[in-house]
């Protein structure tokens, strides 16, 4: 037989030594996923709904933030995109003033060059622009 042979005995025995060495990864969601949870987490905000919309780019969410006054209910857009253009905020806001709840809009990408004056003029403030690291 093949394993009687010292050397590929040897051999067949690195083998194992080094799969069994290898670190195990743990199975992430996905990367965009993991990272919006991990900051869902360092919030301490409490998650009412949570709807992957398409995976690995937008989540929407329902949530309650603690606030020194109480609780404060929001809908949270979620979007894993290189650059946020106003539409992609204004579309966020339209989808919110249906549930009459403010917008947390989180994403790992770049907004728009003038994005502040564009809440300010057309969403009313109801939009609080967050970027997270992946």
């Amino acid at each position: 037989e093949l394993t009687r042979n010292p050397e590929i005995r040897r051999e067949l025995f690195k083998r194992i030594e080094r799969e069994i060495q290898k670190p195990k990864q743990k199975e992430i969601k996905d990367q965009f996923q993991y990272v919006i949870d991990n900051f869902v987490k360092s919030s301490d905000i409490k998650i009412l709904n949570y709807e992957v919309i398409r995976k690995d780019r937008e989540i929407n969410m329902a949530i309650e933030l603690p606030t020194n006054i109480g609780s404060l209910k929001f809908f949270v857009k979620a979007k894993n995109k290189k650059s946020i253009s106003n539409a992609d905020l204004s579309l966020a806001y339209n989808e919110a003033q249906q549930k009459n709840l403010p917008v947390l809009f989180l994403t790992t990408g770049k907004p728009a060059k003038k994005y502040k004056e564009f809440i300010e003029k057309n969403l009313k403030n109801q939009l609080i622009f967050k970027q997270v690291n992946e």
